[in-house]
């Protein structure tokens, strides 16, 4: 996904009601109150143990990358974080974007 495209899916998800149930949509994951969106392949999971609650869909993109940039779109009432996740070194990286209307933690 380039640049261009992933800011056009950005605004569209921020426009679009947020999903109710787990499921897929044409730009990725849904799941409930938040979509998950990534360039390249790959399903990661979500592994470890963390000693904090922290909520979806924030506590998959902790696990996935360390640099994430979070802004609220404004007047929407969602987060949009943006980030490469690139831990795993046996996988490629990927572009993911998030937009949720969970308050980041």
């Amino acid at each position: 996904m380039n640049i261009v495209r992933c800011l056009e899916t950005i605004g569209r998800l921020c426009a679009s009601p947020l999903p109710a149930a787990h499921g897929w949509s044409d730009v990725g994951r849904e799941r409930p109150g938040y979509y998950l969106t990534e360039s390249g392949a790959g399903d990661p999971e979500v592994r470890g143990e963390r000693g904090e609650e922290i909520p979806e869909p924030w506590a998959t993109v902790s696990v996935l990358m360390d640099d994430v940039y979070v802004w609220e779109a404004r007047g929407t009432g969602r987060w949009v974080a943006v980030g490469v996740a690139d831990r795993d070194e046996s996988d490629t990286a990927r572009l993911l974007a998030v937009v949720t209307a969970t308050d980041p933690p």
